[in-house]
């Protein structure tokens, strides 16, 4: 995904309404590996140019569905304690989330994440 889908995404929830001073799209590199502390990073180095006050350090992600926990909890290491970060789970297409278990495309994604909650849970990256 380039920053043309990053900023395609900033237009339609500000079309949904959400106030354009809270959306902050933020293109990140294009990488085959962390790709989402790629862009923890990326927001990271945006927000520490901006002032915020101390009572505004808040954020929601939106993300896939099985992806918010671990999206969380990348955003919350790289960002730090002092910013609360939330998570918005968008449902995905590729499945019925209500019944992942009955379908190849729900099984894998739900294993993928749990695998990789698990690695982070024991050290690894």
């Amino acid at each position: 995904m380039g920053c043309e889908f990053e900023f395609h995404l900033g237009g339609e929830l500000a079309d949904a309404g959400v106030e354009q001073k809270l959306i902050c799209p933020v293109p990140a590199a294009t990488v085959r590996r962390d790709r989402t502390r790629t862009m923890a990073l990326a927001l990271r180095d945006v927000i520490l140019n901006e002032p915020v006050p101390a009572t505004g350090k808040r954020i929601n992600l939106l993300t896939l569905d099985t992806h918010g926990r671990r999206s969380r909890a990348i955003f919350q290491e790289v960002l730090g304690p002092e910013w609360n970060v939330g998570v918005i789970s968008a449902p995905t297409l590729d499945y019925d989330s209500k019944r992942w278990y009955t379908q190849s495309a729900g099984c894998k994604a739900v294993l993928e994440e749990v695998v990789a909650l698990a690695i982070r849970f024991f050290g690894g990256d």
